[in-house]
């Protein structure tokens, strides 16, 4: 098996893809990145295929690497940059629910627990891979990450609470309040994160 880092050829011994793999993202560490793709012969793997694929002799595993920095401040962005639609499903859910479509209210509320989601996701995810405790940083203002998410959990366990107990007129304003204040607080956040993973070395 041919593997390449970056396009550049890598000696190695693997019987195996995920042997391949682990070579790969050991020189990639040497050099202060992480692996963000594999692709077998041209093809992008994905899940459980990184570990159960098995190559002929004659096969190619190209690997690409990035700065972990860079990818990080990058998804703290794209979730940043997704806000603004998650501020609108929140407002169309609250409409919703005034006007009685309970049905389509719930599309939008769908899309919006989602959004929520991702921002938990990159925000525990990220950090942890560059090492970093964000907990205490304070991005955006004089509010720590971790006020922000202790503000923002509470926010959601209103919205569940109104849900459960079909209290409509509490998850709209719910929605409109406390989650819209946490979305434009949290863009904000996100892209200064961002920004402060940027620079950190």
């Amino acid at each position: 098996m041919r593997l390449l880092l970056d396009d550049q050829p890598l000696t190695i011994e693997a019987r195996t893809i995920a042997e391949a793999i682990a070579a790969g993202r050991d020189a990639a560490q040497a050099e202060g990145r992480v692996i963000v793709e594999a692709k077998l012969d041209g093809r992008l793997l994905q899940g459980g295929e990184l570990s159960s694929t098995i190559a002929g002799e004659g096969a190619e595993l190209r690997l690409t690497s990035a700065d972990p920095r860079a990818l990080v401040a990058a998804s703290l962005r794209e979730v940043a940059g997704s806000l603004p639609d998650l501020r609108t499903a929140q407002a169309e859910a609250a409409r919703r629910i005034q006007a009685g479509e309970y049905e389509a209210a719930f599309e939008h509320l769908g899309e919006a627990i989602a959004g929520w989601e991702g921002v938990r996701r990159v925000i525990d995810e990220g950090p942890r891979l560059l090492g970093i405790d964000a907990s205490g940083l304070s991005p955006a203002g004089p509010r720590t990450v971790a006020a922000s998410i202790d503000s923002l959990s509470a926010a959601l366990s209103a919205l569940q609470d109104a849900v459960r107990v079909q209290d409509w007129s509490t998850l709209a304003d719910v929605l409109e309040g406390e989650l819209t204040d946490a979305a434009r607080e949290w863009e904000a956040l996100l892209r200064g994160l961002a920004d402060a993973v940027g620079r950190t070395r």
